[in-house]
């Protein structure tokens, strides 16, 4: 099923397409340090972490929410801290469905500038070889010709005798998009929905359904592929380090019986109320929202979408 009849059928005010506030997030997330996305996309072992957080947390939720807390406040709140997973075993929940949102989520890397005659080497000899075998699904289409509606053609396979002017391979049922073209040595990796000719965007948007061994395992593997590309000794050259990555918007995975993890790249920092100018709130770099704590959520009016 296309990208924008799923996103049509599901709820637009849904918690998979809220953005909670900050005040949101301190109410109802432990405190952590768990990265899971980062500079190649995913983080596999922050993304383990976080699963056994969120078990974890819905032993006890309340011990790890502070529902009282409210940005205006004088009063310094203790937030608690996430707890203790070493113990905890996730075999019992990987056969379980999840959903996974892909809110804004919007990656860009630029490979090695040897590869600027051969734009497509790392994206189909290097990614595509090493996920061949990834749980998500993989589809490639390469497009020849130029870049207008008559003479654009789009075929499954690369030709040899003719070099493609752009390359698309599509991940969770085409909920992520992998691009590269001939103008630079870029690799981006997004949930546009493209329409009619690639570049006819309609929402930046994806909804993926499997379980949960599916997603962790597609996570690792694209990670893992992903660092294996060349990239340019970027101390030698300042603007191509600003370049070396780019990352933002957010995955949420929800699970039905345990609540939800919401991913962002970086964490964030939150000055809640200007009586408090000398404090800051540290916000949790990955929240994790118990179920207790998401159905206190979904009482509350969600104005972050």
């Amino acid at each position: 099923m296309e990208l924008l009849q799923i996103s049509e059928k599901s709820d637009k005010k849904s918690l998979g397409r809220a953005k909670l506030s900050y005040d949101q997030a301190l109410k109802y997330s432990p405190q952590n340090n768990i990265s899971c996305l980062g500079e190649n996309l995913f983080e596999p072992e922050g993304i383990l972490s976080a699963i056994k957080t969120l078990i974890q947390v819905n032993k006890n939720p309340e011990a790890y929410m502070s529902p009282d807390f409210r940005s205006g406040s004088d009063k310094i709140y203790d937030f608690p801290s996430a707890p203790e997973y070493k113990d905890v075993d996730i075999e019992s929940i990987l056969e379980d469905e999840v959903s996974v949102h892909f809110n804004k989520l919007s990656f860009e890397m630029l490979a090695s500038d040897k590869y600027k005659d051969e734009w497509w080497v790392p994206i189909r000899d290097i990614l595509m070889e090493n996920l061949q075998d990834i749980p998500s699904g993989l589809e490639v289409k390469y497009f020849y010709g130029d870049d207008t509606i008559k003479g654009s053609r789009v075929s499954d396979i690369f030709h040899e005798d003719e070099e493609p002017y752009q390359m698309f391979a599509y991940l969770f049922g085409k909920e992520l998009k992998i691009f590269s073209c001939f103008v630079n040595t870029n690799i981006s990796i997004n949930c546009y929905y493209f329409q009619d000719r690639p570049y006819v965007i309609h929402e930046n948007f994806g909804l993926w359904k499997g379980k949960l061994s599916d997603f962790l395992l597609s996570a690792e593997l694209l990670s893992d592929a992903i660092s294996k590309i060349p990239r340019d000794n970027m101390a030698a050259n300042s603007w191509r380090e600003k370049m070396f990555y780019k990352l933002s918007g957010e995955v949420k995975l929800m699970h039905p019986e345990l609540g939800f993890i919401s991913m962002e790249p970086e964490k964030k920092e939150f000055r809640p109320s200007l009586t408090l100018t000398d404090f800051k709130y540290n916000i949790p770099q990955t929240l994790i929202i118990s179920k207790h704590a998401e159905d206190c959520l979904k009482k509350e009016d969600l104005t972050y979408m």
